[in-house]
């Protein structure tokens, strides 16, 4: 992922391989799209990519923003409202002042390296020729402020909820190791444990067997682990049973 190449999520879905953008343009009063080139582009878009880690990305990619004061602000922004705050002074009279502060204390320059030097353009332009999003932006603009090194967390927070992969090997050779019945009528194959089995009779007795694990292992983990692994029924069709006593 880190080199820009395709790949599945956990869920199965396909996340196409990221491409360096051709005729970058964008709207913005400075016109950014006049300041770079298609082999400018390319160039950051090779160098960025052939970064070995995300932190060495994340930390290419914050010494490239400045975070300065807000200089001018317009009552139309909607991300920087005002908030008015009453402060005790302590002076002879005990006056109040009400004073007034702002959600937004500060802006960000995006700068891009163009023949060794750094020119502003705008933060879609910054988006675009890097190939990042407007999220990873923000988080690395937050750490900026916060004088903090990018850090890699990705698959290092562990669910409450998350079945270690040895367990579920167990639950997995517990269910294979009932007797399973096949059966052919209708021209698929059926499979079919005993009928005096349940869901619930097996995970009782899987706990009985591992019993530390009671607190790791609920039930609803074990029916749907048991659901989609495996397609069997439980007892032999009415069909099969005529057909047998008959």
């Amino acid at each position: 992922r880190t080199k820009g190449k395709g790949y599945v999520t956990y869920k199965g879905k396909k996340i196409e391989s990221k491409v360096c953008p051709q005729n970058v343009t964008c709207k913005c009063s400075m016109k950014c799209h006049s300041k770079i080139d298609q082999e400018v582009v390319t160039d950051i878009w090779n160098y960025f990519y052939s970064l070995e880690t995300k932190n060495c990305q994340d930390t290419y990619l914050k010494s490239l923003i400045e975070a300065t004061a807000v200089g001018r602000r317009i009552k139309s922004a909607k991300n920087d409202v005002p908030v008015t705050v009453d402060n005790e002074l302590e002076d002879e009279d005990e006056n109040e002042r009400s004073e007034t502060v702002y959600k937004r204390k500060h802006t960000f320059v995006y700068y891009i390296k163009n023949k060794g030097c750094l020119v502003p353009v705008c933060k879609n332009v910054f988006l675009k020729v890097h190939g990042v999003t407007g999220e990873r932006i923000r988080r690395i603009c937050s750490l900026l402020l916060q004088n903090k090194s990018p850090r890699d967390l990705r698959g290092k927070n562990r669910s409450g909820n998350s079945v270690p992969g040895t367990v579920c090997n167990l639950i997995h050779q517990h269910v294979s190791s009932y007797d399973v019945k096949v059966t052919h009528y209708g021209g698929k194959p059926k499979k079919y444990l005993d009928a005096r089995l349940t869901v619930k009779k097996m995970y009782e007795m899987f706990l009985d067997k591992h019993p530390g694990l009671t607190n790791v292992v609920k039930y609803n983990f074990y029916y749907t682990y048991f659901k989609e692994n495996f397609d069997y029924r439980f007892g032999r069709s009415q069909v099969e049973n005529w057909e047998t006593n008959y």
